[in-house]
């Protein structure tokens, strides 16, 4: 054989040997748009460290207890522009949430926590109408597997659906597109809404003494929803307290601060929540605006 002809052949058998490994390579998403298995099932992404950084937490859990684990979120960049110039979410846009755990000992640390290289599994969002035409939202999770199924409607997607700001985004804990999101009025001011907890959401409202009047009307959010809201007066001429109720949002016996009522307006103000109501009142109906960090809300209460 001529040296010619053995390099040729070694090249063969360079790229076969190449293409042996990609092809035993564990499948993943390259590209920043959801990429599916035929069965249905997601690839993993492959770069999403590559993509756009919009928060991280720490210790985050929506129930008590948890590991303390640091979470970082990442979207696509074309993403991340489009919401940047219209507030919404474009097809195909993609979220990951790297949990990653943590640690208080190591280097120079005496205080704090900082990540570790553990990474504990990744959580994908998706919105894709074509993939999911009935709930355009779908969740998935990833530890060492390569493609997942999507995560049952009752856990993530409900939980998104019911307390997300921004369509099924959390952007309550994204500070950097929370304004933007209210510059193009599709913030729901509700998603900041503390919720109680189940053992205490209920509670009478016993310390306040008897309750002399309820009122009852619907928020109009700037993002075309309704709130259901609820004022219980307890008291009666200067001497009056109250608590609010949102029971769209599952809360209930927040405390009201500085309520006035008087024969021709009412006034009450949720501290915690940056909202006030001012409205003039006519027989059993209050009129008024209900602003909630700056943002104003038309809001009408009569008397039950």
């Amino acid at each position: 054989m001529t040296k010619k002809s053995a390099l040729f052949a070694s090249l063969i058998v360079l790229v076969v040997l190449l293409v042996g490994v990609v092809l035993a390579a564990p499948p993943q998403a390259a590209s920043g748009t959801p990429q599916y298995t035929k069965d249905g099932e997601l690839l993993r992404p492959a770069d999403y460290r590559d993509w756009v950084f919009l928060s991280s937490g720490f210790g985050m859990s929506y129930s008590p207890g948890g590991h303390a684990m640091f979470t970082n979120v990442f979207v696509p960049r074309p993403a991340y522009e489009q919401f940047l110039n219209t507030g919404k979410w474009p097809e195909k846009t993609m979220f990951v949430v790297e949990e990653r755990d943590s640690s208080d000992k190591g280097s120079i640390v005496k205080a704090g926590h900082f990540q570790t290289e553990d990474l504990m599994g990744i959580g994908v969002e998706v919105k894709d109408s074509a993939q999911f035409p009935a709930d355009k939202w779908a969740y998935f999770g990833f530890r060492d597997n390569a493609t997942a199924k999507a995560n049952p409607k009752a856990a993530c997607w409900q939980c998104h659906e019911d307390h997300a700001a921004v369509e099924h985004s959390f952007v309550q804990f994204y500070p950097t597109l929370k304004p933007v999101a209210k510059k193009f009025g599709v913030y729901k001011m509700s998603a900041e809404n503390v919720v109680p907890d189940k053992t205490t959401e209920a509670a009478p409202p016993a310390p306040h003494g008897p309750e002399t009047s309820t009122w009852a009307g619907i928020l109009h959010t700037p993002d075309q929803h309704e709130q259901h809201v609820i004022l219980h007066v307890f008291g009666s001429g200067e001497n009056l307290s109250a608590t609010a109720d949102s029971p769209d949002e599952n809360a209930y016996a927040m405390p009201v601060a500085s309520i006035a009522l008087t024969s021709n307006s009412l006034r009450f103000s949720l501290p915690q929540f940056g909202g006030e109501f001012k409205g003039t009142l006519a027989g059993s109906q209050a009129t008024g605006t209900y602003s909630q960090n700056g943002t104003p809300m038309p809001l009408v209460l009569s008397k039950k």
